[in-house]
């Protein structure tokens, strides 16, 4: 007992004098001339432009003194008296100082944060595509025997992978959940050499997506070579819930993608430009491999956290958006949300990560960044990996630290140019279980960049950030200013108009005009390319062609733009106005020149609403009898049975949620969307969410037809 005391003791006191020792060393970097020559090498590195950039290796420090300092602090011994030992997994640590701004948007060159529209890398589509679950499960055989392969997946396609939706059914399923026997009868081994894309982010498409229901220990992606990229894809999994009091996941903790070898291997694997969710276990698992890249991907939802005995007395955390053990991981440019952990390692010896402009949002389970320490192993030593470089990324919760250290890392940790929520520097980035090798410096402390604005694709995804902005969207209009078929974000300043394409870059220059949104109206009135604008002004309505020239007059008319709805009432791709006063209605055709179509009808406009349900391209009528929804459309000229529902109209939103080119009907209720497709099914779940509907955006933001969502959110709202 003594000998252990005093041990400890020492390895106190060797913490302390290396943190001294640190501090001098890996203090902020100078804004004056940099190191260069002998000076560099001094310093670890050597001068690469503004700032500088040092590099040490795991083996072979430069600083004899130094790292046996490091070393003293460190209990290296396990319980069967080995010493751990990372130098089979040898790598460069690299600490990049030049840029001296602070947090994830610091660095236009690394965005689009979360990949998507504006991502330079995009996959061009082949010829060949792949379509089905056979067709992907037949390319990757192929490329097994092939030198070099790119499997590319249409972009609409939506392919379920879980292991009972193979044809034939195996004979071990129970339900569509169930899992293999063995990972080889569903796991999809990923050779060396192959390009795994989709197009997710050009011309708005959100990639194919390809998703499992199986609860199986397994990757649903087996990476099984060097030069493997996959990208462009959401790859969906079975559980996005903390909880699961079903047993079916005992045991059966699913991977997204999986990379592992006996290693150490360095294959040069890279992860981009992906939505990667759902996934209990973790959206990425790297184990034996170094030299992987994970960038530019939204992570989120990936957050099991078992305290229920569900699977018997031992209670278990995973939830992992990218897990290492030995070996490495550069983690760039990412959006991370609703993760337990977005980062973690195992922390055993070889285990290295670099982590660098990434958005962490507010919803965190536990801690943002983890590595595990010895005392979490169990393996009698105080051991937390190798060596964790964590700068230039922007941490927005506060309730939980956004870095926590287990242990003392074999190289060291270094935290700088951060920014977090939190009040401190001490309380965000944390060291636990033992002290050393530790490093935090010249980090950003009470960062708070919401509100935001989130957007649901389709109304059924997941919130995904779009940008910081308080701008209320009750207070915004939609229309498509830049003519490439989704909807952008319109406001009205004291300076003039502003747009913001699809609601998700900042704001432009539209117009010298001032006048509010609310008293304006969006169509294409003149053109069919670009979304006009109208107003109300001295007995006529006056249009601004595009949002960008000045007023001129369009239609003589005392009636304010309130007084009509808007639609192609005549399918002819032009905006109409359609009046009706409780005795007849009127629809303005177009308006150079003018044409009038006149129907006698005994409804106002407060009691109808309006949407393609007939599926002939022209904007019928719907009105409400209290237990039935009749539609009008101009062809039939009659009222026709479309659904039953008591709802009052005042409480339905009307949209093509799934882009099928009927109009959709949906509420909020209880914390859930509700939608009846096309008017005509019962109500099903459309989407999980406290937010009303009826207040919210409904636009295509990303020019698939479908209708999506955009709402203002913030965690202090």
């Amino acid at each position: 007992m003594s000998t252990s005391l005093g041990r400890r003791t020492v390895h106190i006191l060797a913490a302390v004098a290396l943190l001294v020792v640190l501090a001098v060393h890996f203090g902020t970097p100078a804004t004056a001339a940099e190191p260069t020559g002998a000076a560099a090498q001094e310093r670890g590195g050597e001068y690469v432009g503004p700032g500088w950039c040092e590099t040490a290796s795991l083996v072979g420090s430069r600083n004899t003194a130094r790292r046996a300092a490091a070393l003293a602090a460190l209990d290296r011994k396990d319980c069967f008296g080995n010493l751990l030992d990372d130098s089979p997994f040898a790598e460069p640590i690299v600490r990049d100082h030049r840029d001296e701004s602070y947090g994830a948007l610091s660095n236009a060159a690394v965005r689009p944060l979360g990949g998507g529209p504006g991502y330079l890398r995009v996959v061009s589509r082949p010829t060949a595509v792949v379509h089905t679950a056979e067709e992907l499960r037949a390319a990757l055989l192929a490329a097994a025997v092939a030198k070099s392969s790119l499997i590319y997946i249409d972009d609409a396609a939506e392919i379920d992978l879980s292991y009972c939706a193979q044809q034939p059914i195996p004979g071990d399923c129970q339900e569509p959940r169930s899992r293999p026997t063995s990972c080889s009868g569903y796991s999809l081994v990923v050779p060396a050499n192959t390009t795994l894309a989709s197009g997710r982010g050009r011309g708005g498409s959100r990639g194919a997506r390809l998703f499992s229901r199986t609860f199986a220990d397994c990757p649903l992606f087996d990476v099984k070579g060097a030069a493997v990229r996959i990208t462009g894809l959401r790859i969906h999994g079975p559980d996005s819930s903390i909880e699961n009091d079903e047993p079916i996941h005992c045991g059966g903790e699913s991977t997204g993608i999986g990379l592992s070898s006996d290693g150490p291997s360095r294959w040069g694997t890279e992860i981009d430009n992906n939505e990667l969710s759902s996934w209990p276990r973790a959206a990425v698992g790297i184990d034996g491999v170094q030299g992987v890249r994970v960038d530019h991907n939204v992570i989120q939802f990936n957050r099991r956290y078992e305290h229920n005995n569900t699977c018997g007395a031992h209670n278990y955390g995973l939830g992992y958006g990218v897990v290492v053990g030995p070996g490495s991981v550069a983690i760039e440019a990412n959006v991370f949300d609703h993760n337990r952990h977005d980062i973690a390692s195992d922390g055993s010896a070889g285990a290295h990560y670099t982590a660098t402009y990434n958005l962490v949002l507010d919803g965190a389970v536990d801690h943002s960044f983890d590595v595990h320490g010895g005392k979490d192993r169990g393996d009698c030593t105080n051991v937390a990996g190798s060596a964790f470089v964590i700068h230039h990324n922007t941490f927005l919760q506060s309730h939980e630290p956004a870095v926590r250290i287990r242990g003392i890392p074999l190289r060291g940790a270094w935290i700088y140019k951060n920014q977090t929520r939190d009040d401190s520097e001490g309380g965000a980035f944390t060291q636990i279980n033992s002290s050393g090798n530790f490093t935090v410096s010249d980090n950003a402390t009470r960062v708070n960049l919401f509100p935001a604005w989130s957007v649901s694709f389709g109304g059924a995804s997941f919130w995904q950030w779009q940008q910081f902005e308080g701008t209320d969207t009750r207070d915004v209009a939609v229309g498509d200013f830049d003519g490439d078929g989704a909807m952008d974000v319109m406001r009205a300043t004291g300076n003039g108009w502003q747009w913001s394409k699809s609601g998700r870059e900042g704001w432009a220059f539209l117009n010298t005009l001032t006048q509010p949104t609310s008293q304006l109206a969006l169509g294409n009135f003149v053109g069919a390319s670009f979304t006009d604008v109208i107003r109300a002004a001295g007995g006529e309505w006056q249009v601004s062609e595009g949002g960008t020239s000045q007023w001129r007059s369009l239609y003589a008319t005392t009636a304010p733009v309130t007084s009509a709805a808007f639609g192609d009432f005549e399918g002819d791709g032009h905006t109409d106005a359609f009046f009706a006063d409780g005795s007849a209605w009127s629809i303005v055709q177009s308006f150079s020149p003018r044409v009038t179509r006149h129907y006698t009808q005994p409804y106002k406009l407060s009691e109808l609403r309006f949407g393609n349900f007939v599926g002939d391209s022209k904007m019928d009528v719907l009105r409400s009898t209290g237990s039935e929804w009749l539609v009008w459309d101009r062809v039939s000229r009659t009222w026709s049975h479309l659904g039953f529902s008591s709802v009052p109209l005042s409480r339905l939103t009307f949209a093509d949620f799934d882009g099928d080119g009927f109009t959709d009907i949906a509420r909020s209720t209880n914390g859930r969307w509700l939608v009846s497709w096309g008017g005509k099914s019962g109500w099903e779940v459309l989407n999980t969410s406290d937010q009303d509907l009826g207040s919210l955006v409904i636009a295509d933001l990303n020019g698939d037809n479908k209708a999506d969502v955009l709402s203002k959110q913030s965690p202090d709202a």
